[in-house]
């Protein structure tokens, strides 16, 4: 024991503070030495003397239990479990008990973990859709843990929980007629595990005989009192019954929005334009002087967007189907600036196909832009895209773009064109919170019957997300592109060479599975070897959505 002495003074008075000081750290790492060396009486004895020390930790975060699991201890286990040792600790590499046992291949420490406890009825180890499920997947524990289930299974087949634990595992593994047979066996041992009537009807859902999946929910519901987590679960099910069924989707979403923008013209930043010295008359110009109103403009406004999306399975949930999406788009000015209302029209018709790991969409569209009131664009064309998982956990994704567009201008003929873009980007997906990080790039080529709008053009984006508690994400994106123009116009000195910035940042919240709500704020900032197309410019807006 350690006495420490604090003495502080102020002035005439003196305050004499003892602290005694346990060595915790000395003292608990009896526990974890008499567990490496599997003495269950010395354990016995520390716990009875000093019962706190079940959940001490090594300098790794390892707790007693953790290490019963490392070197496979299941009579000592079994003490720690019934004693009230955590059973959902995490080690300082991110691994529970039930984990550790698995990475360990440690087979009688599971069976004790599994049959002595609830964890399995709460763990997400099992669930494909966490991080740590896909982590597991992805570091093949879940092809251990089947192999080490396996073999507890053919010793103990009447197990509840053991079979339960290889239902989860095989439905994690896309094994879902093993995971139907498994629940099966639970049920003709306990037909009042409910949890395990619902994995189930999953299961049954999974392999399309959805008239026994309805059964079994049939069931469950018609058990009047359940455990909200349950029916949490019954009523997801029931709606991926009930997709299941049809053939076909419809998602209808509304947008709602306010905004202020400093520049709603894309007014120049400067009234005096650098131009190529023209004569007129007896007079050589070389600037082209503009009026105030051709300058930025501040305004603000509302926008509204209705958006129709229906999709068509032609065969199984991952397969082809048809996806069919309309946009409209609206915004409604100050009269003095009604001359830059826009409306966008958009209609897209494509396949897609869904796999495990990718997502190829090949899409046809057209749009039709008017304003002020007057027809301005049609586009047509191809926009396919393809999404694939760059590893098992689906954290890191590939996303490829390309579209290839023929832009036909309702008066400005000369300003028809063709145009292509592609686009390459990763993604990255970070913790439990699936906070993410992209970056990407992108190249244009436009080639317009006029050579002076035809351009070459280079992007660079990064872009960002931060996952805030009660479904808000703080995000934001940086585009910087460089433009090349093949001929001057007939004003320009020379060529144009465009520099753009682009920064977005924002806030957008999730209320519910209906409503959300997003503010966010876009700078732009252009730099032009011709004047006349250098500007700022500044919107902030704030949108509402709700789905139907």
């Amino acid at each position: 024991m350690t006495s420490v002495l604090i003495r502080r003074a102020r002035t005439s008075l003196t305050l004499t503070l003892i602290l005694t000081l346990t060595p915790v750290l000395l003292l608990s790492a009896e526990i974890h030495d008499a567990i490496q060396m599997k003495n269950i009486s010395q354990v016995r004895t520390i716990l009875s003397q000093r019962p706190t020390d079940i959940n001490s930790r090594t300098k790794y975060g390892l707790t007693p239990l953790h290490q019963a699991a490392a070197v496979d201890a299941p009579e000592i286990a079994s003490v720690l479990i019934s004693r009230g040792a955590d059973l959902k600790a995490l080690s300082l590499n991110g691994l529970s008990p039930l984990h550790t046992a698995i990475r360990k291949k440690s087979a009688k420490t599971l069976k004790v973990i599994i049959t002595q406890s609830t964890i399995i009825y709460t763990t997400r180890l099992f669930d494909k859709t966490s991080t740590r499920g896909k982590n597991a997947l992805a570091s093949g524990d879940l092809d251990v843990a089947s192999d080490l289930i396996f073999s507890l299974l053919r010793d103990d087949p009447s197990s509840e929980r053991i079979n339960f634990t290889s239902g989860l595992i095989n439905s994690a593994l896309d094994k879902n007629s093993h995971a139907a047979l498994a629940y099966e066996r639970v049920l003709q041992l306990n037909p009042k595990n409910d949890r395990a009537r619902l994995e189930l009807a999953k299961a049954y859902i999974a392999t399309k005989q959805h008239e026994l999946a309805r059964e079994q929910l049939e069931i469950v519901r018609s058990h009047k009192t359940l455990p909200s987590a349950l029916e949490s679960d019954l009523s997801d099910y029931a709606k991926q019954l009930k997709r299941a069924d049809k053939k076909w989707s419809l998602t209808t979403r509304l947008d709602v929005g306010a905004f202020m923008d400093d520049n709603i013209n894309v007014g120049p930043n400067s009234t005096v334009i650098d131009i190529k010295p023209v004569v007129v008359g007896s007079t050589l110009v070389t600037d082209l002087y503009l009026s105030e109103s051709s300058t930025a403009s501040d305004a603000t406004g509302f926008s509204g967007m209705l958006s129709l999306i229906h999709e068509y399975d032609i065969g199984e949930k991952l397969g082809w189907n048809l996806l069919t999406e309309a946009v409209y788009y609206q915004t409604w000015l100050e009269s003095e600036f009604s001359d830059y209302e826009n409306v966008y029209g958009i209609l897209s018709i494509g396949p897609r196909l869904a796999t495990p790991r990718s997502l190829l969409q090949l899409k046809a569209s057209g749009t039709h832009i008017a304003s002020g009131g007057d027809p301005l664009l049609n586009m047509y064309g191809i926009k396919p895209k393809h999404i694939t998982a760059l590893d098992a956990t689906g954290r890191k994704l590939l996303t490829s773009e390309f579209t290839a567009e023929i832009r036909d201008y309702d008066t400005l003929d000369f300003r028809d064109s063709t145009y292509f873009e592609l686009k390459e980007k990763v993604t990255w997906y970070i913790g439990e919170q699936r906070h993410h990080i992209s970056a990407g790039g992108s190249l244009v080529y436009d080639i317009t019957d006029n050579a002076a709008y035809t351009y070459k053009e280079v992007g660079v984006k990064l872009a960002g997300g931060l996952s805030l508690p009660g479904g808000a994400l703080l995000y934001t994106d940086i585009d910087y592109s460089m433009a090349s123009y093949d001929e001057a116009e007939e004003l320009a000195p020379e060529p144009r060479d465009d520099k753009q910035l682009m920064v977005t940042a924002g806030l957008s919240k999730v209320f519910n599975a209906h409503w959300g709500a997003d503010l966010n704020h876009v700078l732009t900032d252009n730099n032009s070897e011709f004047k006349l197309y250098e500007y700022d410019r500044n919107v902030t807006t704030l949108t509402l959505y709700y789905i139907f």
